[in-house]
């Protein structure tokens, strides 16, 4: 019997169209991410660095105990800068930068003559900032040192504050700087604790003097980890030493717990 030739096998002349395929899908794949970059959401991208920045420890106490993800040099942390115009933060927020300058006027105009008449004058400044508005109390004129028991003389400065901001019904965090003086004294053993006891202890005013809502009031402490001047000579220090009032933006709002 005779054997059946075999065929030879053709040699496949289409398979340029599986790496045309691929290169096709790479370039739809870039085009998306091109397009991508150029539609960014300058609100989520900064939130977005916010998470990694706390996430790796770079700033703030996020991460892991004091270990860094990242091999990065400790170095004093010093609070961003203000934004000295309107122009710079109505940008972010249509209208609210006009709302802190309304609040600004409103409660210096309800001070100015007490802070004269107690010679405070240089007790209160206000900043604007991408975080809202800061009333920046030097808590030289509002606590004796080392105690976090508020003055009697400055209750009535502080009054006035409080009853403007309550008619706006913002959200309020009240936070403790100090210098980096080392405090130990049998009611604090740090200076984050002082820090929290102030802090704490304008919040307990306010709210019930005044009835403010603790849903729009948080606290928080630093101690001394924000310096906003040097803390190598007593101008400075005492810079450092104070009470920030931060009427919060809503971009700052926007991490607080929902109500």
């Amino acid at each position: 019997m005779a054997r059946k030739k075999k065929h030879a096998d053709h040699e496949n002349l289409e398979r340029w169209l599986i790496s045309y395929a691929d290169f096709i899908t790479l370039l739809f794949a870039l085009f998306v991410v091109l397009y991508g970059i150029s539609e960014v959401d300058v609100q989520k991208l900064k939130k977005v660095s916010n998470s990694f920045q706390f996430a790796f420890s770079m700033f703030g106490s996020g991460g892991v105990e004091d270990i860094p993800m990242f091999d990065t040099q400790k170095k004093e942390r010093m609070v961003p800068l203000p934004i000295k115009t309107t122009e710079a933060i109505t940008q972010l927020y249509p209208g609210e930068a006009e709302k802190f300058e309304e609040v600004k006027k409103d409660i210096w105009n309800a001070i100015k003559n007490d802070l004269v008449r107690v010679k405070m004058p240089d007790s209160m400044v206000f900043e604007l900032m991408e975080r809202g508005l800061v009333i920046r109390l030097h808590a030289g004129y509002f606590f004796d040192p080392g105690s976090s028991e508020i003055r009697s003389e400055v209750l009535p400065i502080l009054d006035r504050v409080a009853e403007k901001l309550k008619i706006g019904k913002h959200h309020i965090r009240i936070e403790g700087h100090t210098d980096s003086t080392p405090i130990s004294t049998p009611n604090f053993h740090s200076n984050w604790e002082l820090s929290a006891a102030r802090a704490s202890n304008i919040s307990k005013y306010i709210i019930d003097r005044f009835k403010f809502s603790p849903q729009l009031i948080s606290v928080a402490a630093y101690g001394d980890s924000r310096p906003i001047a040097s803390n190598e000579n007593e101008d400075g220090r005492a810079k450092n030493r104070r009470i920030d009032i931060v009427v919060m933006s809503i971009r700052e709002t926007g991490y607080e717990p929902l109500i």
